[in-house]
């Protein structure tokens, strides 16, 4: 799997479940205090990797 392949999985991913994460906020679906924070921990730290591997593939697009 070459680098842009690699790049397109991990983005596909991270933001399906950054989409899945918010759906269960939006919809509701939070039971109890403590599930709402560890979902909004979930939903930074997705966020996060995602700024996180741009930030990286644009320093690899400017080097090249």
């Amino acid at each position: 799997m070459d680098a842009i392949n690699l790049a397109e999985y991990l983005f596909k991913n991270l933001r399906q479940r950054e989409q899945n994460t918010v759906d269960i906020v939006a919809g509701g679906n939070v039971r109890s205090m403590e599930d709402y924070k560890y979902l909004m921990g979930e939903l930074s730290a997705i966020r996060s990797l995602i700024e996180d591997l741009k930030e990286t593939l644009h320093m690899e697009d400017n080097d090249d």
